[in-house]
């Protein structure tokens, strides 16, 4: 982790140099920083780093569901869901979608998860008549619903079978595990 936020240091610095800087490009080294420290469980420098990304790129979308996620982190699911709400009406990526649902789950408002959940199922379908591989995200995000696993880990497979990156190896290990295929989702982690 040291060395990406070293990176992505090195990475906005250079950016800030540029003339003139591009604000987009500086808003995602800020939201990059905001995600390491995130992964290391500093949610404070998370938001810190999401809110000077939209200092400088006011709507950066990354960075809005980056502020959400930080708020729910730290139990603020109020602020989460309406951080949420905002950045799924810019942009309704799968992921962000999921994890309003998973705010509305967790704040009790069951339906309106169970709509979430059931838009990003819609997402992948139309995803998948428009020729676009989304298998990954919804076998992800069927993974960690405990939704259809067996279709969540043929899909992994399938897209994996196309796309061999660390991603795809990762969602076909999470659905192999999920799905009970212990040696499957080994051999994928060894990938």
């Amino acid at each position: 982790n040291g060395r990406a936020e070293r990176a992505y240091e090195t990475a906005l610095v250079a950016a800030l140099n540029l003339e003139p800087p591009p604000r987009e490009t500086i808003a995602w080294c800020h939201w990059q920083l905001g995600e390491t420290a995130f992964a290391r469980g500093d949610y404070a420098a998370a938001a810190r780093h999401a809110d000077d990304a939209l200092v400088v790129y006011p709507g950066y979308f990354r960075a809005l569901a980056s502020q959400a996620r930080s708020l729910a982190a730290n139990g603020d699911l109020a602020g989460a869901i309406a951080g949420y709400e905002r950045v799924t009406r810019i942009v309704p990526d799968p992921a962000f979608v999921a994890a309003l649902g998973d705010c509305y789950a967790a704040a009790g408002r069951d339906a309106d998860a169970a709509r979430q959940y059931s838009l990003v199922e819609q997402i992948g379908r139309l995803s998948a008549l428009n020729g676009v591989l989304y298998s990954r995200q919804l076998a992800v995000f069927r993974a960690d619903h405990d939704r259809d696993l067996e279709a969540a880990n043929a899909d992994a497979a399938k897209e994996y079978s196309v796309r061999r990156d660390v991603f795809g190896a990762d969602a076909l290990a999470w659905t192999s595990l999920k799905s009970g295929r212990v040696a499957e989702a080994q051999a994928a982690i060894r990938e």
